[in-house]
């Protein structure tokens, strides 16, 4: 099946995406209360000022795992230093891409996706 650019669609990056936005989410439903919460942001390395108003907002789950106080809180360094593997690189290693760099860049070009139309245009 192709996608709207005529390209295969690449499942795997949009997969270890979805994966650890939903890590980031359970991490936050654990974290109960907005002072226990506030203490975890400042724990794992959020702005003080960032924490406080992430720990305070009363979005979703869902919503608040894309903020910016959760992901430079609990960036894919400390996920991974928590246990969570990415799919994307066991993906690479089963597929022999053997240098890191090269494979980042490579699926970076494939992930890309251009949008119809434009800024102020209908499409």
């Amino acid at each position: 099946m192709k996608g709207r650019t005529g390209k295969k669609p690449r499942p795997i990056p949009e997969l270890d995406h979805w994966l650890r936005r939903r890590v980031r989410m359970c991490y936050w439903k654990q974290w109960r209360g907005v002072r226990n919460r506030i203490r975890h942001l400042l724990a794992v390395g959020t702005r003080a000022r960032t924490a406080i108003w992430t720990g305070m907002s009363a979005k979703s789950y869902w919503h608040l795992s894309r903020a910016l106080g959760t992901q430079t809180g609990m960036t894919n360094d400390w996920l991974k230093r928590q246990g969570l593997m990415s799919i994307r690189d066991q993906w690479m290693k089963a597929h022999g891409y053997a240098c890191t760099v090269v494979c980042s860049l490579r699926m970076n070009r494939l992930v890309r996706i251009r949008m119809l139309g434009g800024v102020g245009r209908a499409g």
